[in-house]
């Protein structure tokens, strides 16, 4: 049987931008660092370090989706996949979808994915998933969400159409 497959990538002038705004923050946070070391300010030293560090975490992950080209969705006759080929890959079958619920966070529209079995999707995970995914729980979101606005301009209608046949079966 030969599979229907579409794939949907990251918007790299989107990641781009991302990767200037996390360097620009771990510029900031060696500033913050260096004059806290002047002014011997250990608890704003920890507070730097924790900035330098996350966000340089931002910064190879962007990086990283960049030079790798994975796909962020891939749609098949039976089921979604998430961030594709990686260690964050999540595979949802569609007969596991209870529905797919448009919500507003901070002015974009996201799509949360309502699984039937919710939590032994999650047990699945990889630690690192689970981290990545633990304020989405903590918020009350479902921990697979996608964002139209992180893939390319060109592809959002076709995802928009797809995502919506998906909820009609």
């Amino acid at each position: 049987m030969i599979e229907n497959k579409i794939e949907f990538y990251h918007s790299k002038g989107k990641l781009f931008l991302g990767i200037i705004f996390s360097l620009l923050l771990v510029v900031f946070g060696t500033l913050i660092m260096y004059i806290a070391y002047i002014e011997e300010a250990i608890l704003i030293i920890a507070l730097a370090l924790f900035i330098m560090v996350l966000f340089s975490f931002f910064t190879i992950a962007n990086i990283l989706k960049i030079f790798r080209g994975y796909p962020y969705i891939t749609i098949t006759d039976e089921y979604l996949q998430l961030y594709s080929y990686t260690k964050s890959e999540v595979t949802i079958y569609f007969t596991d979808i209870e529905y797919i619920k448009v919500s507003k966070v901070s002015s974009q529209s996201i799509f949360e994915i309502v699984l039937y079995n919710e939590g032994d999707y999650f047990a699945q995970l990889s630690f690192h998933n689970k981290v990545r995914l633990c304020m989405n729980r903590v918020t009350g979101y479902s921990p697979f969400t996608i964002n139209p606005k992180a893939t390319r301009k060109q592809d959002r209608s076709r995802l928009l159409e797809t995502l919506n046949l998906i909820m009609q079966q």
